[in-house]
Order: C-alpha cells, then sequence, then structure tokens
C-alpha cells in the first residue's frame, strides 16, 4: 500500500487540530484547579510534543515577553508526570481472574498513588525508579514532576477499543483517586470503541468526568519508535518476580517492571539515521500544520513537508524492515545492547542482557541471566529495608 493512502494529508492535519484542541482543554483544566499531568507514555507523544510550541504562537495571556520565560507557563509544565502503564500481555492467562493488563496497570496506578500522595517508602513506587534507574539506567528523574504533584490531576491518553483507559479507571477507584479528568485522544472519530467500553466512556464525558478529541485516524499508535521516537523497555523476569517480593501482591500475579522515553537522536551505534530523519520530518510537520491551522498561514509550506515526510517513509521502507516494522525496533535495540550503548539519550548502556524479543506494539522485552535477576532482588530487598525515601519531584 501507498504511504499516502496509509497516512493522508488529513490524517496529519487531524493530528494538528487534535494537539491544538488538547492545548485548549488542558489551559482550562488548569485553570479549574487541576494542578498534574499524567501522561501514561508513548501514545500521546506526538499530540504533548506540540503544548509548548502552541503555547508559544497562541497562548491567550501572554504573561512574559521572554519567549523562555513564557514558555514555562505552557499549561502543567511544572508538573507533569510520564509513566510507563503499557502492559504488554505476553502471559495472558484466561484461568486468572484479573487480566494480566489488569493487574500491570492496578500496580501502575499504585506507583501514581505514591508520588500524588508523597509516600516515598512505597515498594511500588521503590521498584519503579530501582528498575528504570538501575536495570534500564534511565536516571529517576526522568519523566518526574518538576514541581510538587497534586491530587488533582489530569489524565491524558491515546484511545482505540477503550478497554486500557477502564481499566485503569478500575484501579483509580479501588486506590481512591478520584479527582482525576480524564482527556482522552479517540481513534477514529470513537468509532473504533468496543461496545463493551462505549458507554462506560461516553457516561464520563455526559457526566463531566472525561474530555473526548476525536482524531480521524491515529496512524502512530502502537507503530513504535519509527513514528512516536519513543521507547518502552520491560523485564519480564521482574514481572513474574515482583509479587514474590512487594507486599500485597500474590505470587499469580504480574506487576509492572518498565521504562518509557523518548528517543529521536541519532547514534552510530544505533544505526538509527533513518529513525531519526522520519521522526523529524513527522515533527516539522505538525508545527507548520498547527502553525496553518490556526493563523491561515504557510499553506503551502504544510504540503510541502508533508511530501517530505512521505518520501522520507517510502526511502525508510526501502531500506530495510521500515518504520512500523517491530523487526526494525528490535533491530535497534540489539545495536545498542550489542555495542553497550545506551538506548536512551544520556542514560546508561543495558548490560548483562541475555535475549531480547519485541511485542507486536513494539515493546522490548529484555531477558537477563537468572544470577542477575537473583542479584537484582537481592539488591531491591536491600533497598526496601534500608528505610531510604524513594525520589519524589525535581525541586523537593
Amino acid at each position: 500500500m501507498d504511504w499516502r493512502d496509509r497516512i493522508t494529508f488529513l490524517n496529519v492535519r487531524s493530528f494538528a487540530w487534535g494537539a491544538i484542541r488538547l492545548y485548549e482543554v488542558l489551559e482550562k483544566l488548569e485553570a479549574r484547579g487541576f494542578g498534574t499531568l499524567v501522561i501514561p507514555s508513548r501514545g500521546t507523544f506526538p499530540f504533548t510534543g506540540q503544548l509548548f510550541g502552541i503555547h508559544q504562537r497562541w497562548a491567550e495571556k501572554r504573561v512574559f515577553d521572554n519567549s523562555v520565560m513564557h514558555g514555562l507557563s505552557t499549561p502543567f509544565h511544572a508538573s507533569k508526570i510520564t509513566l510507563p502503564f503499557t502492559a504488554d500481555t505476553q502471559l495472558e492467562d484466561p484461568s486468572v481472574g484479573v487480566s494480566i493488563s489488569g493487574q500491570i496497570r492496578d500496580y501502575w496506578v499504585r506507583v501514581l498513588k505514591a508520588i500524588l500522595a508523597g509516600d516515598l517508602s512505597s515498594p511500588e513506587l521503590h521498584f519503579y525508579q530501582y528498575v528504570q534507574d538501575q536495570i534500564f539506567g534511565i536516571g529517576v528523574g526522568v519523566g518526574a514532576s518538576i514541581r510538587r504533584p497534586s491530587s488533582h490531576f489530569v489524565f491524558v491518553d491515546t484511545v482505540v477499543s477503550g478497554r486500557a483507559v477502564v481499566e485503569i479507571d478500575r484501579s483509580m477507584r479501588e486506590q481512591g483517586l478520584v479527582n482525576v479528568h480524564y482527556v482522552l485522544i479517540v481513534d477514529n472519530d470513537a468509532k473504533s470503541l468496543s461496545a463493551e467500553y462505549r458507554h462506560t466512556i461516553k457516561g464520563w464525558e455526559a457526566s463531566g468526568k472525561a474530555t473526548l478529541i476525536p482524531i480521524e485516524n491515529i496512524f502512530t499508535e502502537d507503530r513504535g519508535p519509527g513514528l512516536t521516537g519513543s521507547w518502552c523497555l520491560i523485564s519480564p523476569q521482574l514481572m513474574s518476580a515482583g509479587p514474590t517480593f512487594l507486599p500485597g501482591f500474590s505470587s499469580s500475579q504480574v506487576v509492572g517492571a518498565a521504562a518509557g522515553f523518548i528517543r529521536v537522536q541519532y547514534g552510530s551505534e544505533l544505526d538509527n539515521m533513518n529513525m531519526t530523519r522520519t521522526n523529524g520530518a513527522l515533527h516539522f510537520l505538525l508545527t507548520a500544520l498547527v502553525s496553518s491551522e490556526l493563523f491561515q498561514s504557510q499553506k503551502g509550506y504544510a504540503e510541502y513537508l508533508y511530501e517530505d515526510f512521505i518520501e522520507e517513509l517510502e526511502a525508510y521502507s526501502r531500506s530495510g524492515f521500515g518504520p512500523v516494522d517491530p523487526r526494525e525496533t528490535l533491530r535497534i535495540a540489539k545495536n545498542a545492547f550489542g555495542s553497550k550503548s545506551s538506548i536512551a539519550v544520556m542514560g546508561r548502556p543495558i548490560t548483562a542482557v541475555e535475549d531480547v524479543d519485541v511485542s507486536a506494539s513494539h515493546v522490548i522485552r529484555v531477558s537477563f541471566s537468572e544470577a542477575e535477576i537473583t542479584r537484582h532482588v537481592a539488591a531491591f530487598k536491600k533497598l526496601l529495608s534500608s528505610g531510604k525515601q524513594a525520589f519524589w519531584y525535581v525541586h523537593h
């Protein structure tokens, strides 16, 4: 299929309007007293990545003439939390009562609750930060709020069937996180919502609990770093082992053991130039479209950048696996592990990797030797017993 059929100009234009609408909604919610924005990784990055630029060009109020200072007043700039709510379901077992995805998302809700409440002794929060820092080499400040987070928060996510956000909300209510407003960027103008979840989500919208932003086609959803520039790494071994040393979980459950981050920078060891160029082309196209739609300017320039984006996709496809093939994501991850380089920009190399796999949604599954897992389990138990507090927010 031609890339112009897979990603039409109207599709990308819908993304631009979705980003504009997201900015408007977040601005209003912040004015209503919501203090923190929660981003569950990956899916929303093409939209949230435009917020700063939109604010610079189109803010209703410009408190500072200086563009840098003005940028600091972007909605939720000082209190934004990114967590990898991704739930890889390779361990799915229908005989278990709650789905694997539900168990994993419940764990992430517990991490979020600890962050919002400042529960720095939380085993779940400690485990997340240990996995992010000691397993995947990403500093615990990455994805953390700049300032103290608020218990009144906004949760923004992309939605296709609706299963993920309904599972997350179930855990939110069980954990007492009720001061939340959902901003849902919905695929296929909400026509893809499963009948099982449509009534629930539409009910949230009717009651004021959620705002829906319909998009014609979220062509980046689960397409991996080739289009989003974002990565998610998980450790299936620690997902299974976690309940054996985390209180409040049964041995039959699984927990989250993941790190998510953005990587759009070229590295020779990774051989990711095509991926970097494609991400750059899409970002510039969306930026130009936002400007074009808001100010009715640069019309021809946006069309030109669309053609450039298509050309990058076509060149990428001719060079090997292509931008949306999970095998390309796996290839670059293996390059990083093999060359002892970090996948994340300014991160540390991931060591002692025995095997690596990738899911259909581009989640990287990293396996370690049993001795390495045993070592990490012992180190984490020692950390918990030390009484050391977890990291909270950047300016804590």
